[in-house]
């Protein structure tokens, strides 16, 4: 990702100070052959010099290709000078092959940079730090390696060279979600689509999830409408909405406590508290008498402490309320009950 480098420029000013004086102290040297190829370098990489993309502040500066052209003309001008001042074959070659040596390595150097995306934005951060770009590529390529903090990281540096990196306010409020920091999720989503209303369907896609884990239930359905009608195709969009809906339906509390005791039976049955597990689940039951699991686990703990009529009644209950496994039971062990 080349970029604005003053010690290069300085470099290439001294080189074209020294080429003016060449010429200068050896006019005989200076032919039509030659002014062509000084003319062919300026007026071609002029163009390349005062194009600045808007880009330009977080990606690169320059385009590579835009110094092919403008390079074919100092090449021209050395076989220009070759050819004037006659070094003799030798030394033509010799110069040929430092040349060619040149090139290769050069060659060789980039094709290694260019191995892959993560070497590739390796190698651009250690060019320029500042490239909030080349962080921005790397960021993704080392969280499809399972590296979240990593990924965070180059999000954040990208974000800080330059806060209107969209995708990668975007890409920061995914794994900030992901990480249950919601608020900061948050955060990042309400600056990128205050910003960018017209991000698209995944942004605010992404953002009724956090509202929805922060229980802004208004919000995110509200979100989830735009987002499905920005992009009514969007499968995942729907489905998520869908998930939104029923998570969102409120459960009575005398059926969300029985939920509770069961599972409080259920972790006192683990740890071998038959009596108590059975506490439990009696709870559970009469909170809500339809509680299926709970029934049959009443089941379960009676026959564990050794009443396999009480069992069997419990099994039996369970089973006509649909509990497959309750029926297995019932007929494996309850035939003589």
């Amino acid at each position: 990702m080349p970029f604005f480098s003053l010690p290069a420029t300085l470099v290439g000013m001294v080189i074209i100070a020294g080429g003016t004086l060449f010429f200068i102290l050896n006019k005989e040297y200076f032919t039509k052959r030659i002014l062509f190829s000084i003319c062919w370098f300026t007026f071609l990489l002029l163009p390349g010099m005062i194009y600045r993309p808007e880009f330009a502040s977080y990606t690169y500066e320059y385009l590579d290709h835009r110094a092919y052209l403008p390079s074919f003309g100092i090449l021209m001008i050395g076989l220009g000078l070759f050819q004037n001042t006659r070094p003799g074959e030798k030394i033509f070659w010799l110069f040929s092959g430092i040349f060619l040596a040149y090139m290769i390595s050069a060659n060789y150097y980039f094709h290694r940079c260019y191995k892959n995306p993560l070497v590739f934005s390796e190698s651009a951060i250690r060019a320029n730090p500042r490239a909030s770009l080349a962080h921005f590529i790397h960021g993704c390529e080392i969280y499809k390696l399972k590296d979240v903090d990593g990924a965070l990281a180059d999000y954040n540096i990208a974000i800080k060279y330059y806060p209107k990196f969209f995708d990668a306010r975007y890409n920061r409020a995914y794994l900030l979600n992901e990480k249950k920091e919601y608020d900061a999720a948050l955060a990042d989503l309400n600056f990128l689509l205050s910003q960018k209303p017209d991000y698209g369907a995944r942004g605010f896609n992404l953002r009724a999830i956090v509202k929805a884990a922060l229980k802004d239930g208004e919000g995110a359905k509200e979100d989830f409408e735009i987002a499905m009608k920005t992009d009514p195709s969007d499968s995942v969009i729907i489905s998520n909405f869908h998930v939104f809906q029923s998570t969102m339906v409120k459960v009575p509390d005398n059926l969300q406590h029985a939920l509770e005791l069961n599972n409080l039976g259920v972790e006192e049955a683990k740890k071998g508290n038959i009596k108590q597990a059975l506490i439990y689940f009696e709870r559970a039951v009469s909170e809500d008498h339809d509680n299926v699991q709970a029934i049959e686990n009443i089941g379960n703990c009676k026959d564990a402490l050794g009443d396999r009529k009480g069992a069997c009644l419990a099994w039996e209950k369970a089973a006509r309320k649909g509990s497959r496994s309750a029926a297995e039971m019932l007929k494996r062990f309850c035939k003589n009950n």
